[in-house]
């Protein structure tokens, strides 16, 4: 059994936020793992990235968020800097997981954020896991409404 870490805490909030930001109707959160790894897999149905900006998402200061849209949303000047991703993907990382960010594969549109442990690291720290059967992978899936 792990323990609970704040920064993955912290991290996988900011990327649920961002998932209801931009969706349309919902966003789904797949949980599975296996006795090597934890995986989580966080998903909407929104525009997904632009373009420009997918390769680079999760850097600092590059941000998803148009001007147009900042103004949209009343957010001001400190919004949208870029570092939200940054901040949640350093964090998240630092547990030991890898985070990768793509769109949907179409015709299915939305951004996917896909965190991957080795089963070691999650339960050295990132939080409390369940025990299944030897060998048989476990999966949960949540689909949350907008």
């Amino acid at each position: 059994m792990g323990r609970r870490n704040p920064g993955v805490v912290y991290g996988l909030a900011n990327i649920v936020d961002n998932a209801v930001d931009f969706a349309e109707t919902r966003v789904r959160i797949n949980a599975s793992w296996s006795r090597t790894e934890v995986r989580l897999e966080i998903s909407d149905d929104g525009p997904g990235y632009v373009p420009e900006v997918l390769l680079r998402v999760g850097e600092p200061y590059v941000t998803t968020r148009s001007a147009a849209e900042q103004v949209e949303t009343g957010e001001d000047g400190g919004s949208g800097l870029g570092l939200g991703l940054f901040i949640a993907k350093t964090l998240i990382e630092r547990s030991g997981a890898q985070l990768t960010l793509s769109n949907a594969n179409p015709p299915a549109t939305g951004a996917v954020a896909r965190i991957v442990w080795p089963r070691r690291a999650f339960e050295g720290g990132a939080a409390i896991v369940s025990q299944g059967a030897e060998g048989q992978p476990l999966t949960e899936e949540k689909v949350v409404p907008i």
